[in-house]
């Protein structure tokens, strides 16, 4: 470019250096070029036409600018002295409509594909499109950085004037606007009273991203994909999707009438209805978002009518707490942002630095009210042609935009980042907007807490039968020895055990578990109520349960795998009354101690009254912990027949054989021993350590035909990948349970059992055993970059809370919170942390509509502790834990009670920071004995061996990675 060719040369406003910058940073996306349709009837003269925009173009230098910044202090619109615009012309006419829609999507996305550079000899194109003699469209894209929306009228008009005037400006045209002199008087504005300004109106305001989870990866990789398939050399990876609506003449006129008896403006009640659907998904009272402004406040002659890039982007911030009505608070919010837009000459950047937290400052969503009507038409005065049907395809740099187009029927566009936002959550706020403009049009609401609980409960509504499983009657037992007494005086001559050693009918076991029933009883005390049960996985363990729990006792599973430290510890803290041992063990010093096989001797008949109701507990199951601080869950028979009758029912085919792979010391073990039981299954018992074999593993399922089991997710992939995959055709049914499924696994288990259904099941021990289950054989993982955790089991209640400890809606991220019948009694002697985790959501429950669905009063909730939320498939997603707590092998680990261990023993100085992956290259990792030795220490009281992977992943960085900070 030549001296020659420049007319003019002037520093960019601080909305086109923001613009330029997200052009440069985002240079494979489109971002800030408009694309506008528009429909053209009449007898079209191609040449007029584009010799009249090409006058409108010569009129204004800002059509004519491109922004250099190569070799440059700073970036420079340089204006040329003539700009050719490019043109082209299509003729159609011999197509169907039908094609003409499909060609026209495709020159649009064609379009979109060919890059307009900032610095490009011209910023903006044309397509002309003759679908008929009169009947004519046109693509016009041009650059944002050249003009704002309240341009595209001006130049539309005009073009229609000089297209009236044989292509040629007519002569009564007003003065083309020089926009630097726009530039000039940005210069001289007061930044020191806009600073002060800013300073008052955002010093208490902070900014909270949405509370929606990020959309499966799969949503866009394969759009992504395509795209660069097509051009590789030129693509615009297209990640910006629409989703509109339009409102009724009736509803529009409504709104409209709404706004004139109210005082307020269609701008000012679009701003506080999207404030209030912030509201829902930001979890604060206070919200903030963005909104523009015309720039063209300046009083600069001539400034309504300039072509040029005026408008800036403000902070807005609303209360959305609010009892007032909502004429007031309407009024407030419009005061709020006229006083804001007097320092609209503010850059964004500026503004945002008065923000309270200075961590992350970005501003998610922007309302954005058009100036024209989208029912905007242009007639020519003689030639008999009309502009009309003007539609515009842009976006921003902001994830979530909300663009407002006024006329006879309102209309929103929602454009969206989709690697940000899924469709789905898009249309779920276009939904709780639209809802809240009819509401607020019809007169339904007239306080602010009104509309938003109103939206609120509207959207519960529609997903009531999400947050709760299936309604289920638990039968009449009223205690498990109950429930498998009935099944072995129904059964007697079936296997119900096999062992090591044995096989067990459940005539025999209904006889040993009197024996041990009638011994407990012989030698406890009145008052006695907990026994442990020291024994490993075998047949007498299981019958050591059942008359404990026949005794009206209630049963401690103690492994003998499991450090002495950690037995000793839980012996204490329950008050055990004594401790039932295997043959194969040892017997424990520090309490009273009996052997099983002892109960021989006493009568194989049960003539005791019972004094068990359901509310009486059945086991106490200790949680595990990095610490050995593990807490005792109190299980009541309520609670563990409810888990079994929702296992039964949820699993339609009969158990036949189940292989027990868990220690009994976890609760998914409940699982496999009472599901098979009460069902007249055979349960099958590896020797102690064969859990961990997978050849053994594999070995024992074919032996016994095994039709069902439960593992951990790491587990079984073992077992799939092993030598041995011919030995698993018996299986029809796996769960997987206890820690996070990984997304390849359901991939895995259908290329090795593919007639075998898979399951993955939630919950912790705190609601018995599981909360919710989803089926993984039957979902397409292709678009899925996480396992659901599923859907709630009959009877249940489960839901995610915000940081107020209100309902989310479905798909907000939040602590996953489970009600009903599975929910326990607590924790054993610690009433201050039953108190915390386990409280009445009453209020919440009936907000949620569940009371009112499930007819069962479900109020007290367990708070788990973990993160998820509600898809909007109706399955639940796992995202991780309040407390940072991880799972390894099924046992709970606290990294900051490691990460204290580790400076406590002196092994590192200074800040220590345990993580689940590397987040860093430069790490600096302790030596390997270093580890072993703190982390083995800290871990002793839960499992050797689990401290001993825990060092290992350490080392390679796969699971726990303790950094220097």
């Amino acid at each position: 470019m030549s001296l020659q060719d420049i007319e003019d040369a002037y520093p960019l406003t601080s909305i086109q250096q923001g613009m330029l910058f997200h052009c440069l940073e985002f240079s494979e996306s489109d971002v800030y070029v408009s694309y506008i349709s528009i429909d053209i009837s009449g007898s079209v003269e191609p040449d007029r036409l584009r010799t009249a925009w090409q006058s409108v173009v010569n009129r204004h230098g800002s059509l004519r600018a491109s922004f250099q910044w190569e070799g440059l202090d700073e970036p420079l619109a340089v204006i040329r002295r003539a700009v050719d615009i490019p043109w082209e012309l299509c003729d159609w006419s011999e197509f169907s409509d039908a094609e003409h829609t499909e060609r026209y999507l495709q020159l649009q996305r064609d379009q979109r594909q060919v890059s307009i550079s900032p610095s490009a000899y011209s910023l903006q194109r044309f397509n002309l499109v003759k679908l008929a003699s009169d009947n004519w469209k046109l693509l016009w894209s041009i650059h944002h950085l050249l003009a704002d929306g309240w341009s595209t009228p001006i130049v539309i008009n005009e073009v229609m004037q000089c297209y009236d005037n044989n292509g040629i400006a007519p002569a009564n045209l007003n003065q083309p606007f020089n926009f630097s002199g726009y530039v000039a008087w940005l210069g001289q504005c007061d930044m020191a009273a806009a600073d002060s300004y800013w300073s008052r109106y955002l010093g208490q305001a902070r900014v909270t991203p949405l509370n929606l989870p990020r959309p499966q990866m799969g949503t866009w990789t394969s759009h992504q994909s395509s795209c660069l398939a097509d051009k590789p050399e030129q693509v615009h990876q297209d990640w910006f999707q629409r989703v509109e609506y339009s409102l009724s003449v009736a509803e529009t006129n409504q709104l409209k009438q709404y706004c004139r008896e109210n005082g307020v403006t269609l701008s000012t009640v679009m701003h506080g209805l999207w404030a209030i659907v912030l509201q829902h998904y930001c979890g604060t009272s206070q919200v903030v978002f963005c909104t523009t402004s015309s720039g063209r406040q300046c009083k600069l002659n001539g400034v309504d009518t300039a072509v040029g890039l005026f408008l800036n982007s403000l902070p807005v911030t609303v209360q959305t707490e609010s009892t007032d009505d909502l004429q007031h608070w309407f009024a407030d919010i419009q005061r709020s942002i006229q006083e804001s837009i007097a320092f609209d000459f503010t850059p964004l950047s500026s503004t945002l630095d008065h923000l309270t937290l200075d961590e992350d400052r970005s501003i998610e969503s922007i309302v954005v009210m058009e100036g024209h009507n989208n029912d905007w038409k242009v007639e020519s005065a003689e030639h008999g042609i009309a502009f009309s049907n003007i539609e515009y395809i842009t976006h921003s740099n902001f994830p979530l935009a909300v663009l407002v187009y006024p006329g006879k029927r309102l209309s929103i566009t929602l454009v969206f980042d989709s690697r940000r936002f899924s469709e789905v959550q898009v249309s779920s706020l276009s939904g709780q907007l639209a809802y809240m403009i009819d509401n607020l049009a019809t007169g339904r609401a007239v306080r602010v807490d009104e509309m938003a609980r109103a939206c609120r409960k509207t959207q519960f509504a529609k997903n009531a039968r999400r947050y709760h499983g299936i309604e289920m009657d638990a039968g009449s037992y009223t205690s498990t020895g109950d429930w498998l007494d009935s099944v072995c005086q129904s059964y007697p001559d079936r296997v119900a055990l096999i062992d090591a050693e044995q096989k067990v009918t459940y005539q025999s076991l209904y006889l040993k578990s009197n024996q041990i029933a009638n011994m407990l009883i012989a030698i406890c005390s009145p008052d006695a109520q907990y026994i442990g049960v020291y024994c490993e996985r075998s047949a007498e363990q299981i019958a050591a349960f059942y008359g404990i729990v026949k005794a009206g006792l209630a049963y401690i599973p103690l492994d003998p795998s499991y450090p002495a430290e950690r037995t000793r510890l839980i012996c204490d803290d329950s008050s055990a009354a004594l401790v039932l041992c295997g043959g194969s063990v040892e017997q424990p010093d520090y309490i009273t101690s009996v052997s099983i096989s002892d109960a021989a001797s006493y009568s194989q008949s049960f003539n005791h009254a019972s004094s068990v109701s359901l509310s009486s507990a059945v086991y106490l199951m200790y949680t595990s912990g990095s610490t050995g601080h593990a807490r005792g869950v109190v299980v009541t028979h309520e609670n563990l027949i409810h888990s079994t009758c929702a296992r039964r029912n949820h699993y339609k085919l009969a158990v036949d054989r189940f292989i027990l792979l868990s220690s009994c010391s976890f609760d998914s073990s409940v699982a496999g021993i009472y599901g098979t039981l009460c069902s007249g299954g055979t349960l099958i018992l590896p020797e102690q350590g064969q859990e961990k074999d997978v050849e053994a593993i594999a070995g024992l399922i074919d032996r016994h035909q095994v039709t069902q089991t439960l593992c951990l997710p790491g587990l079984y992939r073992l077992l799939l990948q092993s030598g041995e995959r011919h030995k698993l055709v018996s299986l029809r049914t796996v769960i997987v349970a206890g820690e996070s499924c990984p997304i390849d696994l359901p991939a895995l288990h259908s290329s090795v059992l593919p007639s075998a259904a898979l399951f993955n099941e939630y919950g912790p021990t705190e609601a018995t055993v599981w909360a919710s289950v989803c089926q993984l054989d039957t979902i397409n993982f292709e678009q899925l970059d996480s396992v659901p955790i599923g859907a709630p089991i009959s009877n249940t209640t489960m839901f995610a809370l915000d940081d107020n400890g209100h309902p989310c809606l479905p798909g907000v991220e939040g602590q996953l919170a489970i009600g009903g019948p599975g929910v326990t009694q607590g924790y054993h002697s610690d009433v201050e942390k039953t108190r915390q985790r386990f409280v009445d959501l009453g209020d919440e429950m009936d907000e949620l509509g569940v009371r009112a669905h499930s007819g069962a009063d479900y109020a007290r909730c367990y708070l788990t502790g973990d993160l998820g939320y509600l898809g909007f498939d109706g399955l639940f997603r796992f995202t991780g834990r309040l407390d940072r707590q991880i799972k390894m092998r099924g046992f709970r680990i606290e990294p900051s009670e490691i990460e204290a261990a580790l400076v406590n023993n002196g092994v590192v100085s200074g800040e220590v920071l345990v993580t689940k992956r590397k987040t860093a290259a430069n790490v600096e990792l302790m030596s390997t004995e270093e580890l072993r030795a703190v982390v083995a220490e800290q871990l002793k009281l839960i499992n050797e061996a689990v401290a001993s992977e825990l060092v290992e992943a350490v080392k390679n960085g796969s699971c726990i990675t303790v950094e220097r900070e």
